[in-house]
């Protein structure tokens, strides 16, 4: 598909592409891979991603392992930058992997590089230099597996050479340089490393990624801080149930007694939210009790937070036992979703919300 066909495919949903993206898209070969991830124009439709899911997730590409690389734009940002995300339809999660296009090309490319140097050796200068310029790049005297991974580092090279990414990448494979901060474990002895990645992941988690709130957590229950365990916890309730990692019903309903035992801890500005008087007086994992919540966020046209209630309510629905009654649920979800987006005069949401609502069975 041409680099204009793929704007304009994306246009017809609202949504406006970064240049560096429909570049890719010209630039790439089906077969070429960015980390695990091959871009794919047939792709470019929500209507294509298997399981109904949060609005605006918008399929890129796939990794041939059930997963979907999708643009996440934040419906209400008045940022242009749109976050790369993986969906993965098996266990209904959201993974973020890129605040932008660009930082994902950075980021899945160091994580390949990563996982091949630990299974094998770095490339030299000269392999290096051929294989950005995309020609071949000898590997032979090598022993069988690490030629394997000597060509798989060679066509990472090509690949980043292709899409013009930085020069640490190339530094990486050539063994001139580490792993990039954001690959390596925190030291739990450590505290400035400690301080300096709670800030980074609290960045994050006030993006909506609730798996850097519960990263958080992991650092702060060692250090024993009841006060700040109970003040994360809550980061992540606000966060979508979608972007939990491992979500479960156990894990919810935990994080809840959390709340209601350090109630205290929470800001009395924090404690005025519906959600935090939700999950202090009600079963977390009630769907009605969420479309309520939806609905309160609604009328005070607080439409984020109504958006991510109903969407809420839409996977806490799978968890019934009854086709009939997820079917129902499902329903009930998106069909409020088209209600808050006609309320807040958001076509290209709405034009989501009535294709997912049309994808429930009847």
């Amino acid at each position: 598909m041409e680099s204009t066909e793929v704007a304009a495919v994306a246009e017809k949903w609202g949504l406006s592409l970064p240049p560096e993206m429909v570049e890719a898209f010209q630039k790439l070969s089906t077969n070429d891979e960015i980390g695990v991830w091959k871009l794919n124009s047939g792709l470019l439709d929500p209507s294509n991603l298997p399981t109904p899911g949060p609005i605006d997730l918008f399929p890129i590409g796939e990794d041939g392992m059930e997963g979907y690389l999708c643009l996440y734009p934040d419906r209400f940002a008045e940022s242009d930058s749109i976050p790369m995300v993986m969906w993965t339809p098996a266990s209904r999660q959201i993974t973020f992997l890129g605040e932008n296009f660009h930082d994902f090309l950075e980021r899945e490319t160091h994580r390949r590089l990563d996982f091949l140097l630990e299974r094998g050796t770095s490339l030299s200068e000269e392999q290096v230099t051929l294989a950005r310029k995309g020609e071949t790049v000898s590997v032979e005297g090598l022993p069988e597996e690490s030629q394997t991974i000597a060509a798989l580092l060679a066509d990472a090279c090509r690949v980043a050479g292709i899409l013009g990414l930085s020069e640490s990448i190339f530094d990486r494979a050539s063994g001139k340089s580490s792993s990039p901060d954001f690959l390596r474990e925190v030291d739990g002895r450590d505290e400035p490393g400690i301080e300096q990645a709670i800030g980074e992941l609290k960045e994050m988690a006030m993006k909506g990624d609730a798996a850097a709130a519960f990263e958080v957590l992991g650092f702060l229950q060692i250090r024993q801080k009841a006060e700040d365990v109970a003040k994360w916890a809550y980061l992540a309730a606000k966060c979508s149930l979608y972007t939990w990692p491992d979500f479960s019903v156990r894990m919810l309903t935990k994080l809840a007694e959390l709340l209601k035992a350090n109630a205290a801890a929470i800001p009395a500005v924090e404690r005025l939210d519906p959600l935090f008087g939700f999950m202090t007086t009600q079963p977390p994992t009630k769907v009605d009790g969420r479309l309520n919540l939806a609905k309160q966020y609604m009328r005070k046209k607080d439409y984020r937070s109504a958006v991510r209630e109903a969407e809420n309510s839409i996977l806490l629905s799978y968890g019934w036992s009854d086709s009939q009654a997820v079917n129902g649920g499902l329903r009930n979800g998106y069909q409020l979703l088209v209600e808050i987006f006609r309320a807040a005069n958001r076509p290209r949401e709405l034009a989501y919300a009535e294709l997912m609502l049309a994808k429930v069975p009847s």
